[in-house]
């Protein structure tokens, strides 16, 4: 299995919805006193949660604190704590800041998934009754937004704060399986280019999986005891998300 560069065309036709011009998801850019106390509001969390589960835990709280759901865009700082609900691009955002907040080199990382007709329906579903439109799923494949954390070597392994777990590359998908994805220079940074399943990664373009073997989903190979365990690292932040709410709203 590696990943080769896609004809992005063809895979806007393959699943159904538009990727050349569709953006990652950002938050607007804190400029005021509320964005600035709500950005520090979110860093604290999540250092409370370091302290607690372990400094390399990745942040299954923010799984734990927002609700997933359909909203708007745009989306402010000061507005995160009050949202009943975050889709998986604000909780990529916020995953991405907190882990630049921490010091890691991460990117956002946009995602083709694979899932099945029953799935994007109900999806489909949920945001049309929140009349949004659904142009993030189709048929058996969904858009998906995560973090691509670069490691020792340029090594990028990718953060799903939605499911609470690093995503693997297979050569057969299967069910929440990456089909394409494209890192995002969302910086000035620079770095040298990462690397993912053995392949140099471009950044700011669709690279798409190559199956070079056929693999089985329940490959036990693909399964990281490490990383099955981050999702039982639950934190209670009841009251220190409560109380940053009433301080937000002074």
């Amino acid at each position: 299995m590696s990943l080769v560069e896609a004809d992005t065309a063809r895979l806007e036709a393959q699943v159904g919805f538009p990727l050349r011009h569709r953006g990652h998801s950002a938050i607007e850019p804190a400029v005021s006193a509320a964005d600035r106390a709500a950005a520090v509001w979110i860093r604290a969390l999540d250092q409370a949660f370091r302290r607690r589960a372990g400094k390399h835990v990745p942040p299954v709280w923010l799984y734990e604190t927002f609700k997933w759901g359909p909203h708007p865009w745009p989306v402010r700082w000061s507005e995160i704590p009050h949202l009943p609900y975050t889709d998986c691009g604000l909780m990529a955002a916020l995953s991405t800041a907190v882990y630049r907040a921490r010091g890691a080199h991460v990117m956002p990382v946009q995602l083709v998934l694979k899932f099945n007709p029953e799935s994007t329906r109900g999806w489909s579903g949920l945001w049309r009754n929140s009349r949004l439109r659904p142009h993030w799923c189709t048929g058996i494949y969904a858009y998906h937004e995560g973090t691509a954390v670069i490691e020792g070597d340029h090594q990028c392994r990718i953060w799903d704060p939605l499911g609470r777990f690093w995503l693997p590359l297979r050569s057969d998908p299967g069910y929440e399986g990456i089909v394409a994805l494209r890192l995002v220079h969302d910086t000035d940074d620079s770095m040298p280019l990462p690397r993912l399943a053995g392949s140099v990664v471009s950044p700011d373009r669709w690279m798409a999986v190559k199956e070079t073997a056929k693999a089985s989903i329940d490959d036990p190979t693909n399964d990281d005891e490490s990383d099955r365990s981050s999702k039982n690292h639950r934190f209670d932040l009841v009251d220190a998300i409560s109380n940053g709410k009433r301080a937000l709203r002074r």
